[in-house]
């Protein structure tokens, strides 16, 4: 059981992912062990975003000790073997105002980091048996969960990859159409796939019979994984990125993530030399800097070393998907975690008997820019993930991460600057963004500003008529002193709690 006046805190995408970490630490378990059980019940309340069969970054900072980086993102594949006629289907999904073509299929699918990531985590900093952790999961399962408005959104947008097997169909079909927000999802055989993943241990899936029935199922289907891909697969575990901003340390992903980069260039773009809340101009100059970066990614590394120099060479490469989510925690001893995952859009494959969906990392454009199966051998695919941590006199000790593809860095460094200016977490979040990328000034309602078109040549400007999902979900706690926040961005209906 929890010390008498220790308080917690808890923001994540979804109120059941929530109520797993609240019961986690009320029964006496670390930040940690509440994000590894959360992460597994986010397999079934956040379906879109969270699998077995995805990747993650995970920044964890114990009580006393130093800031430590978990990659347990996806990787490509040792070997490029020739396949006649790999599995590669196009699926177009529709956001409304845009719409964007992704691949699925057996030949879609990259080297899954999940599993590894959880184990390497319990591990290092596990209080709590596994079966222990596994077991809210597994009743989510087994009972079902109930379509929250966001979920039913994601469903919606990605319809069409679970028509692609007739296990997707059965999990997120309902009478013919994808499920809506009040109806159930159930996940049967994922309940019987954590239950013996928890008693057995990280082998159970990279090197034994669900590897060999994934590798199977490969050979005559389509796609390129083999058994030493499974059994090589290792998590990275490093020093974050580090640098210093408006009288903080800021603590965030380094390689393979370019979003700690970025959002590293980003603020020192726009770093505040008084107390005043910058101007909308300095916001779009900053992001307009960082959108010609991107084009150029091999600039990158020297970019981020002219204002960190000591921060390592950036290996460019292709930058990581949609459908992602974010979990932020603290304890009451003051350890931390910030844990970021996705699966991409999903593939449309599930492990037979297991229900775990699979990524499909090697059918995402920004992964693969040169076109499909251009991908690079045996690599740990780049990303814009970048749970972060800061910490100050003044602002206290803060974790916090979004979703948002491209967009992440630059959501959560708006809040950081924020923050940095005395404003509340909830008034962070709160506060209107900006995103610059494609030549395009994207812009939410509530933001003063002058049309300097003039000034920003070349770039089109979109203002939103209301706040969106577009603008990241920068999911947050944060303890200063006796006082304690933890808030869930709106944009993607997270939740928050402090207890």
């Amino acid at each position: 059981m929890p010390k008498q006046n220790q308080r917690y805190a808890i923001a994540a995408g979804h109120q059941k992912t929530l109520e797993v970490a609240e019961n986690i630490l009320l029964d006496g378990g670390n930040a940690v062990d509440a994000a590894i059980a959360a992460y597994m019940a986010a397999f079934v309340t956040e379906p879109c975003m969270a699998s077995a069969g995805g990747g993650a970054f995970a920044l964890v900072g114990p009580k006393g000790k130093d800031v430590r980086m978990y990659d347990f993102f996806c990787q490509t594949p040792q070997t490029k073997s020739r396949i006649e006629h790999p599995e590669y289907l196009p699926i177009t999904v529709d956001f409304g105002e845009t719409q964007e073509v992704y691949y699925v299929g057996m030949g879609s699918i990259a080297v899954p980091g999940s599993v590894a990531g959880i184990f390497a985590l319990h591990t290092q900093y596990g209080s709590m048996p596994m079966p222990t952790l596994a077991e809210q999961a597994i009743e989510y399962a087994k009972k079902g969960v109930v379509v929250d408005a966001f979920q039913a959104i994601d469903l919606s947008l990605l319809k069409e990859i679970f028509k692609t097997s007739k296990r997707g169909e059965e999990i997120f079909y309902q009478e013919g159409r994808v499920k809506r927000e009040g109806d159930t999802i159930q996940i049967s055989h994922l309940a019987d796939f954590l239950y013996n993943l928890s008693k057995e241990g990280r082998d159970f899936f990279y090197k034994g019979e669900i590897a060999r029935t994934v590798v199977r199922d490969m050979q005559q289907r389509g796609g390129y994984l083999s058994m030493e891909d499974f059994e090589n697969y290792r998590v990275n575990i490093s020093d974050p990125l580090r640098f210093p901003f408006g009288g903080m340390e800021v603590f965030t992903t380094g390689y393979p993530s370019l979003g700690g980069a970025l959002m590293n260039i980003y603020l020192a773009h726009i770093h505040p030399k008084d107390n005043k809340i910058l101007s909308f101009d300095h916001k779009v100059d900053a992001g307009i800097h960082c959108d010609q970066l991107f084009k150029h990614p091999e600039r990158i590394s020297s970019a981020l070393k002219a204002v960190n120099p000591t921060a390592e060479d950036i290996l460019h490469g292709p930058i990581s998907p949609q459908g992602t989510s974010h979990i932020s925690i603290m304890d009451g001893e003051g350890n931390a975690i910030g844990l970021t995952f996705t699966i991409g859009e999903g593939s449309g494959y599930f492990i037979p008997d297991t229900d775990v969906h699979l990524n499909n990392m090697l059918g995402e454009p920004s992964l693969v820019p040169n076109g499909p199966h251009t991908w690079r051998e045996n690599v740990r695919l780049m990303s814009m993930m970048c749970p972060t941590l800061l910490r100050s006199s003044d602002v206290g000790r803060v974790v916090l991460g979004s979703g948002g593809a491209s967009r992440i860095p630059y959501m959560i460094a708006q809040v950081v600057e924020q923050l940095a200016h005395g404003n509340t977490l909830e008034e962070s979040i709160s506060a209107p963004r900006v995103h610059v990328e494609h030549q395009v000034i994207q812009i939410e309602p509530g933001l003063s500003w002058l049309e300097h078109k003039s000034k920003w040549k070349g770039y089109d400007i979109h203002r939103w008529d209301n706040h969106s999902l577009f603008f990241g979900g920068v999911h947050a706690v944060r303890r200063k002193h006796a006082i304690q926040e933890a808030v869930g961005d709106f944009r993607r209906h997270g939740v928050g709690k402090v207890f």
